[in-house]
């Protein structure tokens, strides 16, 4: 419903809407009808469907588009605040702090785009909104939808796409390949303007301004503005190279330009790097870094409180150790990261922030199970206790406890009192809080965090991960479904987005061909999959040789998401469905991996309940029995009530296998009658390891449903 008219550009009339359906307000760009005859609607709107799925905080998301009666329109957020164009014309110049930041911001976002392959192609100020201070790139890739919907009919119209003074040269000559390069000119263009006054060039038309910048050399911002660092005017003049190739190659290239410290400028011309110590790289998200959830884990960034300058030399290592850590959650990268952020602390003992990510990296060398032991623990605490010892009010600290009280003390009421000293108006603080009451076995109230941390981000597939999950353990599986729908269609969704559809299916209906058409399509979308994920459909779906197939070439451990599985145990597990005598060799084989292994972390449940599958298939009853029960111990629902149910069920599965048919029914009774999304009455139907308890008139109650 259109409330009011907002303004009127050169290619749309804006206008304030109700969306009626999520009960929020929007943005609607229409079209003005020359541009809708000229581009063609199908083209326009098959091009712009391609924006729907960036994700990050700084790119304003496209919520929908289409076409009601020969009008195209587009539909996005509406912003209460003001344009970047309109700062500017306000202001006239900004201070260096303020414009390296937006400027940052942006370049991340172009980032993100750039590599998903999406150039913006129109980078400009009126283009950038500004909410609270922090930019929002708009109208992402409707320049390319227009020129390659449109063509040469555009220029009927009398519309250019591209702006003058901030179009790179490549842009203005008409040149068919368009990259990331030309972005990066655009933006170096408008941060001149924000620090200069005015941009690079100018001129009365826009033949003067594409002259000049073809026959005259990059201004010096310093001539203009002399207290302006040596370095960001160095930076601006690589950017703003007539040539790409003479250009930075990526915006993250430029970015570490513009914030790279040089040590002979005098101290007042660096005071600006003060912000960018949380800035750079990825660092401005350290509050979020520390305070990622571990299911879906979307990107999304607090307003954080500065802390003190570093030295130069631990600045340097604290932006090294981001940038390991901003490239995977693998061991290679997060072991870098402790490295550097060791030396950062050895550097500046009074360095806060990294003591903060020496903890953050200690905890998850733990939680990914690549550095196993108290002593990682102890390093973990003892890194973010210094960090509070310094700085008591650092709101990064503060986070870094919470998730260490979650995940390792598993203090459930203790990290919900530390959160509760950090601004719940942060992005990921719902996400936290979320996660916390899931594991606490509160399904309800992280329901309600998980809906709070997607009304405040939307754009997050991983918020919507983490609400279906919850729905699913609620039993709620119509609302499960339409979560990881949602997930799947919002950012660029991972796995877990599909698998958790996945496994909901089998919960809700037992149907494994709607599970395998979660798992392709997630292939359709080039989601990179987990072979131990499609083992399990094709197990349950009776296609043994297929489920095997996924597993016998892989490697001696098979990552999953809550610890690895022993690839012979899964491989024996397929030849015992297939009758085949190889299972007793694997199910040998698997058994001395995983007792090599638990020597070596005793107290691991993943590996005890691994331990426990071999011994079982094996027809050790008393060890096998032994190793469940002790990796019901390990992980008991007061520790993690998420995963929990998980270990009980694979009880009663060993209770069943080695023929203790009261046990298994007994806890198969317990584990049906909390939340969770272990079991339900239609795996129970489906899954053959239950088939010694068919005849078990208390097992077919529950199959029942009873």
């Amino acid at each position: 419903m259109i409330e009011r008219e907002l303004g009127e550009g050169g290619m749309a009339m804006v206008y304030l809407a109700d969306d009626v359906k999520h009960s929020r307000k929007v943005a609607l760009k229409v079209l003005k009808p020359e541009l809708a005859a000229a581009v063609g609607a199908d083209r326009f709107l098959a091009e712009i469907k391609t924006t729907t799925n960036l994700q990050h905080p700084h790119i304003l998301p496209l919520f929908d588009s289409g076409e009601v009666d020969s009008f195209l329109f587009y539909v996005m957020p509406y912003v209460e605040g003001e344009t970047l164009e309109e700062k500017l014309e306000r202001e006239h110049q900004l201070s260096v702090d303020e414009a390296i930041r937006i400027a940052t911001d942006i370049a991340e976002a172009l980032q993100t785009a750039h590599e998903h392959g999406v150039v913006h192609r129109d980078i400009k100020p009126s283009n950038i909104l500004l909410s609270s201070g922090r930019p929002l790139v708009a109208d992402f890739r409707i320049a390319l939808a227009f020129r390659t919907a449109g063509g040469d009919r555009l220029t009927q119209t009398g519309l250019s796409m591209g702006t003058p003074h901030y179009m790179s040269p490549e842009q203005a000559a008409g040149e068919t390949h368009i990259d990331a390069r030309s972005d990066i000119y655009s933006l170096a263009a408008m941060l001149y303007e924000m620090l200069a006054g005015e941009p690079p060039y100018t001129g009365r038309t826009a033949q003067v301004i594409l002259t000049k910048r073809l026959t005259e050399p990059v201004p010096s911002l310093r001539r203009i503005r002399e207290r302006v660092p040596a370095s960001i005017d160095a930076a601006l003049v690589q950017a703003l190279a007539p040539t790409p190739a003479d250009r930075f190659a990526t915006t993250g290239e430029f970015i570490a330009a513009l914030t790279t410290l040089v040590v002979d400028e005098p101290k007042e011309a660096v005071r600006w790097k003060q912000w960018t110590a949380v800035g750079v790289g990825g660092a401005l998200l350290a509050a979020v870094g520390v305070g990622m959830a571990v299911l879906g884990g979307g990107t999304q960034e607090p307003r954080v409180d500065l802390p003190p300058e570093p030295t130069l030399e631990a600045y340097d290592f604290f932006l090294r150790g981001r940038a390991a850590e901003s490239r995977s959650r693998g061991e290679e990268d997060l072991r870098v990261a402790l490295q550097m952020y060791e030396q950062a602390v050895a550097a500046d003992s009074t360095y806060a922030l990294a003591y903060v990510r020496l903890g953050f990296t200690h905890r998850r060398l733990f939680w990914f199970g690549f550095e196993r032991g108290a002593e990682t623990l102890s390093k973990s605490k003892a890194a973010v206790d210094k960090a509070f010892e310094i700085m008591p009010d650092l709101t990064e600290a503060h986070v870094a406890r919470a998730w260490y009280l979650y995940q390792i003390d598993r203090d459930f009421d203790g990290a919900l009192a530390t959160l509760d000293l950090v601004d719940p108006s942060l992005d990921f603080e719902p996400q936290l809080r979320g996660s916390i009451y899931r594991r606490a076995g509160d399904f309800e109230a992280a329901v309600r965090s998980f809906s709070r941390a997607f009304d405040l981000f939307p754009r997050s597939s991983g918020n919507m991960v983490d609400l279906g999950n919850s729905f699913a353990a609620l039993g709620m599986h119509v609302q499960a479904n339409r979560s990881f729908e949602s997930a799947q269609e919002i950012g660029f969704p991972d796995w877990a987005a599909f698998w958790w559809q996945a496994w909901n299916h089998l919960l809700w209906t037992g149907d494994t061909d709607l599970a395998r058409e979660a798992l392709q399509e997630a292939e359709i979308q080039n989601t990179t999959g987990r072979g131990r994920d499609w083992f399990v459909v094709e197990l349950l779906a009776g296609n043994y040789d297929v489920a095997l197939s996924y597993v016998v070439d892989a490697g001696e451990w098979i990552r999953g998401q809550y610890g690895d599985a022993s690839r012979d145990l899964l491989v024996g597990e397929a030849y015992y469905w297939l009758g085949d005598d190889e299972s007793q060799a694997r199910f040998q084989a698997a058994r001395e991996l995983l007792q090599t292994r638990l020597a070596s972390d005793v107290d691991n449940p993943y590996t005890n309940r691994e331990l426990a599958w071999a011994h079982a298939r094996l027809g050790e009853g008393d060890e096998a029995i032994r190793y469940a029960e002790r990796s019901v111990e390990l992980m008991p629902l007061s520790r993690d009530a998420l995963v929990g149910p998980d270990f009980l069920r694979d009880l009663a599965a060993v209770y069943t296998i080695v023929g203790d048919h009261d046990g298994a029914v007994r806890t198969l009774v317990e584990v049906m009658s909390m939340p969770g999304r272990a079991l339900s009455a239609e795996l129970l139907r489906l899954d053959r390891v239950w088939d010694p308890l068919r005849s078990n008139p208390r097992f077919e109650r529950l199959v029942g449903g009873s």
